[in-house]
């Protein structure tokens, strides 16, 4: 990949291995141009990530063990703190999910650009655990540069060169002589193309590579004595108490969490005020959706009808509060073009709720032990002895509809 005058957000993880930062490097200019190349490059680096930190602390074992496996054994070994076991497993679920086409997408690029951001943030916990610096400070993320332009020039040039290339051959010896000139240009043009094709070959070939590195950390780690692992576990924690995740990336893990789910979901994308709006046959997620209560953080919208609020708290913040936003404006709606459910309103305690679902989230994974502060909260209002609980799974757009279809009592 050409280099650019675009400063990588990974470039400190050169302090560890020149690998690490240019495969965040590559990701960076892979997100405009193949987003899907880039999710997977962010993948590999957040298991290396992974690997790298099991052998800092004295359990990595092999390469035949998978990246979720890695994880499990961190988990066991208390290695590090939730907050970080569920970013890791985030970037690898939905990197996976993209990968394989198992999501759709309606704005590929933003969601690979986001996923940068959250791998950014296990980079930083990584470098600030075991890097020089404790406290190292990476600065804001910068986003990366937008080479799509670039790339259709050179699709484009390649189907004009070819058109002329086929032209030429039905003309005189000076056309034969111009079209070998332009086949020389399109095989320079082409150059970029290759090298994406490239990117799929070379996760292997690293893995092998790597596994020296590993192996060596593993040894050190092994050698290391007493006062020096209680060091290392010591500013671990202390990166992760330090961890933490703005409403944007929380976004990010909820927009992923609800397109598993059959919804489309993208906060940058599917914008009201951006001219996203509900359409037939489509289940979607639309984001900052005006209500008389004030906006929305999202509505689930089932083909022109709304069935859902969607209230999105802050990462580190407890879920339960967001219900009675969510609620705010379940009684605010006033969209006339967008009717809710019939027969609304249903009342509750003496108020009416026009939309008769209702939740709210922080993105984190849930458990039960912390079933306040992770997970996905729901309540159903068309009955007043329907209370909020706790969900492990957002609900699909037919659960919704059974719900609705079905008998209420």
């Amino acid at each position: 990949m050409s280099q650019t005058s675009h400063k990588s957000n990974f470039a400190f993880l050169a302090e560890h291995d020149e690998r690490l930062a240019k495969i965040g490097y590559e990701a960076e200019q892979l997100a405009s141009i193949s987003p899907t190349a880039c999710m997977m490059q962010i993948r590999m680096l957040a298991e290396l990530l992974a690997k790298e930190t099991a052998a800092y602390v004295g359990i990595y074992l092999d390469e035949g063990v998978s990246f979720y496996q890695m994880l499990v054994r961190l988990e066991r070994e208390s290695a590090f703190q939730d907050d970080i076991k569920d970013l890791f497993h985030e970037v690898r679920m939905n990197a996976n999910d993209v990968v394989h086409g198992e999501v759709f997408l309606d704005n590929a690029k933003g969601v690979a650009t986001n996923y940068l951001r959250l791998t950014r943030k296990i980079a930083i916990w990584f470098h600030r655990s075991f890097g020089r610096d404790g406290k190292f400070t990476a600065g804001p993320f910068v986003e990366p540069p937008d080479l799509s332009a670039q790339r259709q020039q050179v699709l484009s040039e390649n189907r004009n060169l070819q058109a002329a290339i086929d032209d030429a051959q039905k003309a005189v010896i000076d056309a034969n002589e111009r079209a070998l000139r332009e086949k020389h240009r399109r095989a320079e043009a082409e150059d970029l193309l290759d090298q994406l094709r490239e990117e799929r070959n070379v996760f292997q070939a690293l893995a092998e590579e790597y596994e020296a590195r590993l192996v060596g950390l593993q040894s050190q780690t092994e050698a290391a004595s007493g006062e020096q692992r209680v060091e290392r576990e010591s500013r671990m924690r202390q990166a992760s108490e330090n961890f933490e995740l703005d409403e944007q990336e929380t976004r990010a893990i909820i927009d992923a969490q609800l397109r598993q789910r059959g919804w489309r979901a993208d906060t940058d994308e599917l914008r009201w005020a951006s001219g996203a709006r509900p359409e037939e046959g489509k289940q979607l997620a639309i984001a900052e959706v005006p209500t008389a209560a004030g906006p929305a953080d999202y509505v689930l919208f089932d083909g022109l009808t709304p069935v859902a609020i969607v209230e999105a708290k802050r990462w580190d913040q407890p879920i339960q509060g967001g219900i009675e936003q969510a609620k705010r404006c379940s009684r605010a709606w006033d969209l006339a073009d967008y009717a809710p459910p019939s027969p609304s309103p249903w009342a509750i305690d003496g108020l009416e709720y026009e939309i008769p679902f209702v939740f709210a989230s922080n993105g984190r994974e849930y458990l039960h032990q912390f079933k306040a502060h992770r997970g996905i909260w729901f309540q159903d209002l068309r009955r007043d002895t329907n209370r909020a609980r706790p969900l492990a799974r957002w609900i699909t757009p037919d659960g919704l509809r059974l719900r609705l279809d079905g008998d209420v009592d």
